[in-house]
């Protein structure tokens, strides 16, 4: 036995009239409502590939600064050693002046 589908306008008794001819308008609107859903689909997903263009693009940035960052915080370090090689050194020759003044 045929099963008769909602979108078709049949009757078991008139299998070959003109009732039994598919609703077109039925379908239309069916491929309508399905070309508006794929239409907000793409849209959603365009702005989701955007998004993730713009947090790449924020992570690329962040990490040259923190690079950046790395080579300013070595630089501090370098000089940093520097001073306290030439701290102690003052500090010694102070210490040699004050023992020949006495």
């Amino acid at each position: 036995m045929r099963e008769w589908g909602k979108d078709a306008r049949t009757r078991p008794s008139g299998e070959g009239s003109e009732k039994t001819q598919p609703d077109i308008e039925a379908y239309q609107r069916q491929i309508q409502e399905l070309l508006e859903e794929r239409y907000k689909n793409r849209k959603t997903i365009d702005d989701l590939e955007k998004e993730v263009g713009n947090q790449r693009r924020t992570i690329a940035g962040s990490a040259f600064m923190l690079g950046r960052a790395e080579n300013e915080v070595r630089t501090l370090r370098r000089a940093i050693e520097k001073y306290e090689v030439l701290r102690s050194d003052v500090r010694r020759a102070g210490r040699k002046l004050l023992d020949l003044g006495n």
